[in-house]
């Protein structure tokens, strides 16, 4: 697993070189004194865009004497000033590659050194080549046109006022920049006037520390590794209006929050900025807190999360160049910001210092492994087995996908189905209700697996077309750097269903009969090569007009990409890539559990309205952790009920961030007691109710999902539902992309049909649906690198 490097104090290099001058060994004026060089603003062979905040630690009087030599020539130290018992500022001027700083005594020589590695601030560091074509958003984002770059002859085309093209960016930089915005009294954003003057409207806020003051938000925004970012903090009028951009840093304190986003996206674009929720959270920013914030680290543009750790590496390096290091970094965000929290702190320890991760799944490549199943399944109860009537009913298909399945939730997709049985005389199978699969994840597999399929939307237009004719819209393609191409081109796939028993614990349970679970794995197939799948049909592509016209147009489960048998033949299943398996791992692609900052995992339970964000993701999680480091004693799961609640579920992040600071406070006042030692009273499992009121707390609240207990008073109150891999015998943790095989004589013995003891005609069946074998899940998954 790799893991890269963090900025932050807590991760500074301090390196000391003492030299000594001549003399006798006795005599102490001929000893070196001693300085200390730390490298502030990134580890050293992390430095973007130029420059670097150091620190110098030593006696007041050598530090006065002190002097800075770059690469061999004097650097200057008018930048460093005195702060918190060091010299610290800026040194500027290091070119790309290899740098030498050198702190050097007029009587004793170089007291210190260190090599710095300095990369452009365009990127990359560490993820690799960079995607092309890659599409420009300033202008549809900020209304700045992208700066041209000098020998470019295409890309994104760059305008002048007239709009005539001026050249081309591939790269879309623009120079940095801030503006002052307030809080209205309306609760919403505006930008301060131009003229002085202090609007009637300007809200107030009160700091951590009691102070009352005007809601006045200092924003910078430009352009690190190609994206767009984000630095926002209180301000005064005084400032906005005698010296702009002074960075006077009075209101804040001292903290730093990374606003991670998320959503699903396949890369080629710089993104879209989320501001009054993410860059501008207005309950984080009138606390006093900083805000970083970037378009790399919003999923919705892309999910190559090595990108996305250089990324907030780099956007965090230049924050501290510009305000000093913080007290602390805490992160917080939803969903694939979640994820990239428990990525980031496996990956890359010391970018955040603690997070508060909502709705957060294990990761995204094994959320994959069971969602990639949710259109074989579907299909079968909706085409292949559409007489049985156990498919009619909604909640009964949860014996296959294992996420929950209700009538509460409509199928979006039962008016289509009902006119082209009348219409055309298919048999398509109507359950009046939905399950997860339907409702939250169709078209998350042509989305990671159908190079035709996805694209950047409406940016794609934004974009010369004859650029972005031979894109491989996938997931996977976006993560070529780390998984490579096959022979055919086309980026490794992960997707495996050999010897996946679909429907085992149904069978176990009696819900199904064994030839029903037959027939199942003999008909139920698997995904075609990318190389061989087709653009998708309706809903994915077109109207019911076309569907109307062709009823094969009709394909909501991506049927005409799926390997089936057209006779009693078992249909293929797919097999991935085990070269592209390893490098997910080796990678950091997946999380292994290994997370050592303090993490309050929250979130609201949706599971009634289906929502994509399955609650047992925190429990998958915790056993992660149990796995890799045999305890979980800094992860805090908290659930807060939404059922019946018409607007959003009341929001516990305000009081999880509090509970983050004082545990911080702990961790920075008490540093030689364990992270868990450090936790403050409330930083223990729980849930609460509609209103965030508590309905229990404590270490046994959860019990039952991980361990053999009797239910906790939690796990009592919110139903807990699983996946199609676990109801086919795999365990919780949802990480084995490949299972290893066992033969069916061998399952036949051990246990794994329970009551069932199948004939010679059933066992002849069992072996031809599974010539290899059937998984076994007490081996370790055979993608995992030895």
């Amino acid at each position: 697993m790799k893991r890269y490097s963090a900025s932050g104090l807590l991760a500074a290099m301090s390196i000391a070189v003492l030299v000594g001058c001549g003399g006798s060994s006795g005599s102490s004026r001929d000893i070196a004194p001693s300085v200390t060089l730390d490298i502030i603003s990134s580890a050293p062979h992390q430095v973007s865009g130029g420059d670097v905040r150091i620190g110098l630690q030593g006696d007041d009087a050598v530090l006065s004497a002190l002097t800075l030599r770059l690469n061999g020539e004097a650097a200057s130290t008018e930048g460093l000033v005195p702060a918190a018992g060091m010299l610290e500022g800026l040194v500027e001027g290091l070119t790309l590659g290899d740098n030498l700083l050198e702190v050097v005594h007029p009587q004793y020589g170089v007291l210190a050194q260190q090599t710095l590695v300095n990369y452009p601030i365009t990127g990359p560091m560490f993820s690799g080549p960079q995607q092309y074509p890659f599409v420009c958003m300033t202008v549809h984002e900020l209304g700045i046109q992208p700066l041209v770059e000098e020998g470019v002859t295409e890309g994104f085309p760059v305008f002048d006022d007239e709009d005539n093209v001026i050249g081309y960016s591939r790269d879309c930089s623009i120079e940095p920049y801030v503006e002052y915005w307030y809080r209205t009294t309306s609760n919403s954003y505006a930008l301060l006037p131009l003229d002085g003057s202090r609007p009637a409207n300007l809200a107030t806020t009160t700091l951590l520390d009691g102070r009352e003051v005007d809601f006045i938000v200092r924003w910078e925004r430009g352009t690190i590794n190609r994206f767009i970012y984000s630095y926002s903090m209180l301000a005064t009028l005084e400032e906005a209006n005698e010296n702009p951009g002074a960075l006077d840093t009075d209101l804040w304190n001292g903290r730093l929050l990374y606003r991670f986003q998320g959503g699903v996206g396949i890369g080629h674009s710089q993104g879209r900025v989320d501001r009054d929720r993410r860059a501008l959270h207005p309950e984080v920013l009138g606390l006093g807190y900083a805000i970083a914030y970037s378009t790399g680290n919003r999923t919705g543009e892309h999910y190559n999360l090595e990108l996305g750790a250089e990324t907030a590496l780099m956007v965090k390096e230049h924050f501290i160049k510009r305000y000093g290091a913080p007290l602390y970094t805490v992160g917080l965000g939803a969903s694939g910001g979640g994820i990239q929290q428990y990525m980031y702190a496996q990956n890359a320890p010391g970018l955040i210092d603690a997070g508060v991760p909502v709705q957060a799944y294990t990761d995204m490549v094994t959320q994959t492994i069971h969602i990639g199943d949710c259109e074989l399944l579907e299909h079968y109860m909706d085409v292949t087995d559409a007489d049985n009537e156990k498919w009619h009913s909604t909640t009964n298909r949860s014996w296959l996908v294992g996420l929950h399945a209700t009538d509460n939730v409509p199928d979006p997709m039962a008016a289509a189905k009902d006119m082209l049985n009348n219409m055309a005389g298919t048999n398509y199978g109507i359950a009046p209700g939905s399950t997860e699969c339907i409702e939250s994840w169709r078209g998350l597999t042509p989305l990671a697996l159908n190079p035709h399929f996805g694209s950047v939307r409406e940016q794609q237009k934004m974009q010369p077309a004859s650029l972005m004719e031979n894109v491989h819209w996938t997931h996977t393609d976006d993560l070529v750097n780390i998984y490579g191409r096959d022979d055919t081109g086309h980026a490794r796939s992960l997707f495996d269903n050999v010897g996946v028993q679909y429907g085992l614990q149904a069978l176990l349970d009696g819900n199904i009969t064994p030839e029903e679970f037959l027939d199942l794995n003999a008909k139920v197939g698997g995904w075609k090569h990318p190389s061989e799948m087709v653009q998708e049909g309706f809903p994915f592509i077109g109207g019911l007009g076309d569907v109307q016209a062709d009823p094969s147009h009709f394909d909501p489960w991506s049927r005409r990409n799926m390997n089936l048998s057209a006779d009693d033949t078992p249909a293929p299943r797919t097999e991935g890539d085990i070269v592209a398996m390893n490098a997910a791992y080796e990678s950091g692609m997946v999380f292994q559990g290994y997370a050592d900052i303090p993490l309050i995992d929250w979130r609201p339970y949706l599971e009634e309205v289906l929502d994509m964000h399955n609650v047992h993701q925190s429990f998958a999680i915790r056993q992660r952790m149990l796995d890799a480091v045999g305890h979980h004693d800094n992860q805090v799961i908290w659930f807060t009920d939404a059922r019946g609640v018409e607007s959003d579920a009341f929001d516990q992040t305000p009081m999880a961030l509090a509970v983050i600071d004082e545990w911080m406070t702990n961790i920075r006042e008490n540093p030689e007691l364990s992270t868990a030692e450090n936790k403050p009273a409330a930083a223990v499992d729980s849930c609460f109710d509609n209103d965030g009121a508590l309905i229990a707390a404590g270490d046994a609240v959860w019990d039952g999902l991980l361990n053999s207990e009797a239910d906790g008073a939690c796990t009592a109150t919110f139903p807990i539902y699983t996946t199609s891999r676990i109801v086919a015998g795999a365990p919780i943790q949802g990480d084995f992309f490949k299972c290893a095989l066992k033969p069916v004589q061998t399952a036949l013995t051990d246990g794994t049909y329970g009551d069932w003891e199948p004939d010679a005609e059933q066992i002849t069946r069992l072996e031809a649906i599974f010539p290899d074998g059937v998984c076994d899940y007490s081996q370790l998954d055979v993608g995992r690198p030895l």
